[in-house]
């Protein structure tokens, strides 16, 4: 989209990014459906189920994209990110999973 600049993207929890979306001048981009924002996650040749949420009710989220996702096997992902067509700055961006302790519950 020619009027994004960056795209600061934070990591949580193994499962869940947090994009935040800010224009060429340095205010927050509402990013909203008619951006036609796309998020792929895959392992290797493994595409990964994604869950994408925008922005929200309160004005301060106008520009975050949530990406919710399951890590299920430790290894490198590539998460691409798109506007309509085109990557957005530093995508496709590389995140290696280490693997984690056994949780039983």
């Amino acid at each position: 989209h020619s009027s994004l600049a960056t795209v600061v993207c934070l990591w949580y929890l193994c499962r869940m990014i947090l994009f935040q979306f800010y224009q060429r001048n340095g205010q927050p981009y509402p990013i909203c459906d008619t951006d036609n924002l796309f998020v792929e996650v895959t392992e290797g040749a493994r595409k990964v189920a994604t869950l994408s949420e925008l922005g929200g009710t309160d004005p301060s989220a106008a520009n975050v994209a949530v990406v919710k996702f399951t890590v299920r096997h430790a290894g490198q992902y590539k998460i691409s990110v798109l506007i309509g067509s085109c990557h957005v700055h530093g995508s496709p961006f590389v995140k290696t999973f280490l693997p984690g302790k056994l949780l039983i519950r």
